[in-house]
């Protein structure tokens, strides 16, 4: 994005710039793949919050599945930790860098 000349198009937008990038990614595909399975469940499973826990439970089990290894609550607890703290380094990484990036005045309209 950056050797490309795109990211002066969001830093001329008064958004989070992160934020901003990260979100204009996302296709209107995937947010509606995330939306289907809960949207089924509310609309057809007879929802209780007995259901609702196990749905919830269920899904997150099934995306550990996908992701090939199971994973011990104390663990996962370490691992969401961790990830918090690599997030907020990422974020103020970038903000760090954003305010040494010199812009290569290439103008592209998106579309």
């Amino acid at each position: 994005m950056i050797t490309q000349g795109r990211l002066d198009d969001y830093l001329a937008m008064p958004r989070d710039v992160l934020l901003h990038t990260l979100v204009s990614r996302i296709h209107p595909a995937n947010v509606g793949d995330l939306l289907f399975g809960p949207a089924v469940f509310l609309l057809f499973g007879h929802p209780t919050w007995e259901r609702l826990a196990l749905f919830a439970v269920s899904s997150l089990g099934t995306a550990l599945l996908f992701m090939g290894f199971t994973i011990e609550w104390p663990y996962l607890l370490g691992l969401l930790g961790a990830a918090a703290v690599f997030h907020a380094l990422g974020v103020w990484l970038f903000r760090r860098g954003l305010r040494r990036y010199e812009s290569g005045n290439l103008l592209n309209l998106r579309g």
